[in-house]
């Protein structure tokens, strides 16, 4: 029996069990690591992120949706900012979620005021995106000049069905 003292409280932990602590911290690590490469990969992408195998969008929308809180909240890049916001919205499953996105989305546009790059970024997103992209650039407050004929769906009426069981 090995006895470790952790401010005023003694710990008692069996010769065995010492491995499993240090097999814990070691995967604590790795894990912490890997989120990291993960968090890096995702702002430098532009585009979809290729992953190994696919997440649901109840993971993938609140992944995206921090990464650009943390980048709007750091100061950082308006323009990756403004892309996960999109990234957000692609996976978005409600119009509150969608509205979310479209908040961080101008959040990032304010801030990005000297580079009117980003407004074509934007709406080049949009002209292809999914609907819940389109309403969540809309709603951001961009009018995009060839989106004639492309009307984005007012809080994902057609896109989204709501199961009442």
């Amino acid at each position: 029996m090995r006895e470790t003292v952790m401010g005023e409280i003694m710990v008692r932990i069996p010769p065995g069990c010492w491995i499993c602590v240090r097999l814990s911290i070691v995967l604590a690590g790795l894990l912490l690591i890997l989120g990291t490469l993960a968090a890096a990969a995702t702002v430098q992408s532009d585009g979809p992120t290729a992953v190994a195998f696919p997440l649901p969008d109840r993971v993938l929308y609140p992944w995206h949706a921090l990464l650009g809180a943390v980048l709007n909240q750091a100061g950082l890049s308006p323009s990756r900012a403004a892309i996960q916001w999109v990234k957000a919205a692609s996976h978005a499953r409600t119009a509150g979620d969608v509205a979310w996105a479209a908040r961080g989305i101008a959040e990032a546009r304010s801030r990005a005021r000297a580079r009117p790059d980003l407004d074509a970024r934007l709406c080049a997103l949009f002209k292809h995106g999914a609907p819940a992209v389109r309403d969540a650039i809309t709603q951001s407050g961009i009018i995009c000049p060839d989106a004639e004929g492309i009307v984005p769906e007012r809080a994902l009426a057609l896109s989204i069905t709501v199961d009442s069981r």
